[in-house]
């Protein structure tokens, strides 16, 4: 068994990139294994964000034995000895091993352990920012340096946040908030207004504005074009669709107005999106 098979692919590393950028990434990929596969570590000198996307695995270390079921995220700090098996073969997981000087900090604000896990789907934010770190990090510029350090770091803050809302208990979201949210993050492709959110929930859409703004931070439709935007980008990362069919796939059929919301969030256009990405 070859160090590849935990690690992924190495990546080739430029510390004066690293130390610019404030963020080094050693290894990652799309991995599946299968039964007797076992690795006992001593430590690693970084952290490991780990993605299972079928079968489960099981991490053992400071006596606590945890299962990396499907759609969990992991993040670990890798500073002392753990193992990690098959539980339910084959295990088809992504894996990143990184060091950044934020994320050790990040992760004392939610626990005490040097883990934790969330749930996250397929398509969820987590898991296709560590698609675009993996993306970024077959070519070693600075210029994808800067995208994934920075990306790197809202993903997380993102996921230490995701944890201190559930912590804070007075601020517990009402449930058909929780619903528009989940609606937008799985069926981002229908079509919706605030009209029909007001008829489908049985609440005035200016209630809906104002009480998923003091959750989110923005209005349901912005929210929902956020995300929309977001597919938009792995679409064209990942597939070979054209503009329009992307579009159509996200839930925004006018290509005009396809490529108008998405410059104003990317600031530049679906095409010029692709084109600059690394291996486009």
């Amino acid at each position: 068994m070859q160090p590849e098979d935990f690690l992924g692919h190495l990546f080739t590393t430029d510390k004066q990139i690293a130390a610019k950028t404030a963020s080094d990434f050693y290894s990652g990929g799309n991995l599946a294994v299968r039964n007797s596969w076992s690795f006992d570590v001593q430590a690693l000198p970084c952290f490991l964000l780990l993605y299972t996307m079928a079968g489960c695995g099981k991490l053992l270390m400071n006596q606590h034995v945890i299962s990396l079921t499907e759609n969990s995220l992991l993040l670990l700090n890798c500073r002392q000895r753990f193992r990690i098996d098959v539980a339910v073969s084959p295990w088809k997981y992504q894996v990143l091993f990184f060091d950044n000087v934020r994320a050790a900090e990040m992760l004392s604000l939610i626990t005490k352990e040097p883990f934790c896990i969330l749930n996250a789907t397929a398509h969820s934010e987590y898991v296709l920012h560590l698609e675009k770190l993996l993306c970024l990090n077959y070519e070693k510029t600075m210029i994808s340096q800067l995208r994934a350090s920075d990306l790197l770091n809202h993903l997380l803050t993102e996921f230490t946040i995701e944890f201190l809302k559930k912590d804070q208990e007075f601020r517990k979201i009402p449930s058909y908030i929780e619903k528009i949210h989940d609606l937008f993050e799985e069926h981002y492709e229908e079509n919706y207004s605030l009209d029909d959110l007001e008829a489908r929930f049985s609440i005035s859409k200016y209630r809906i504005c104002r009480e998923f703004g003091e959750y989110y931070g923005i209005t349901p439709l912005q929210y929902l074009n956020r995300r929309r935007i977001r597919i938009a980008c792995h679409l064209l990362e990942t597939t070979s669709l054209r503009i329009h069919e992307v579009g159509s796939a996200v839930g925004i059929d006018n290509t005009n107005h396809f490529i108008s919301l998405f410059k104003k969030y990317e600031g530049c256009t679906p095409l010029e999106y692709k084109a600059r990405e690394p291996g486009s």
